[in-house]
């Protein structure tokens, strides 16, 4: 399932993402790994649910094709169908489902931004990017009444993980990535560690 939440502040956009990789329709952990994905010279952060096969099949290409935050903005829903399209068959018969979600978050010259765009219809038409607001979150639980972003981001991470799929598991687990992205840098650190251990059912670690 993978988690991500955004928050945007007048200075900065901030996204957080869990780290588990687990085995889909059984709910075992089977890695961990970073699910935020930094493109410091583009001063943004993206994120992708779904297979993460995907996500690092596009990373390169953004990196690769944009030199600004704004032609990111403008260009990375033609790029992700591309990869896309050109890993659809392997997507589903590895993963049994090629539906994707695409977040990126930064700061071009209108201050911090955060936008999304989606494989499937769910969201309208397919690969149409959308502006997020100052708070947005899959899967969908409500704000944190914290003001301070990094506790408010952990509080809103700690819900996602009670959140199950279709199959009854847990999805959100291994750590929580915080990205911060300002107009002068972009930091990153593992704010939270959850106990979960390969093998184990996802989010069976309560810590």
């Amino acid at each position: 399932m993978s988690a991500v939440a955004i928050y945007l502040t007048p200075a900065a956009a901030w996204m957080a993402t869990d780290g588990a990789l687990y085995e889909y329709g059984r709910g075992e952990v089977i890695g961990f790994q970073q699910k935020a994905h930094i493109l410091t010279h583009l001063q943004a952060v993206i994120s992708a649910r779904g297979p993460q096969a995907f996500a690092h099949a596009l990373l390169p290409v953004l990196s690769a094709q944009f030199s600004t935050f704004e032609g990111l903005v403008a260009g990375m829903g033609t790029a992700a169908w591309v990869v896309h399209e050109s890993m659809r068959d392997e997507l589903a018969e590895r993963y049994g489902n090629a539906d994707v979600e695409i977040y990126a978050a930064g700061v071009g010259t209108n201050g911090p931004e955060a936008y999304a765009l989606a494989s499937h219809s769910g969201w309208g038409e397919p690969w149409r990017r959308l502006e997020l607001g100052e708070f947005a979150c899959a899967p969908a639980v409500d704000p944190s009444a914290d003001t301070d972003i990094p506790a408010a981001m952990l509080d809103v991470m700690q819900r996602q993980r009670l959140e199950r799929d279709e199959y009854g598991h847990c999805g959100v687990g291994g750590h929580v990535q915080l990205v911060q992205v300002t107009a002068e840098a972009v930091h990153s650190a593992i704010i939270h560690r959850w106990p979960d251990q390969i093998g184990d059912p996802l989010g069976e670690a309560t810590a």
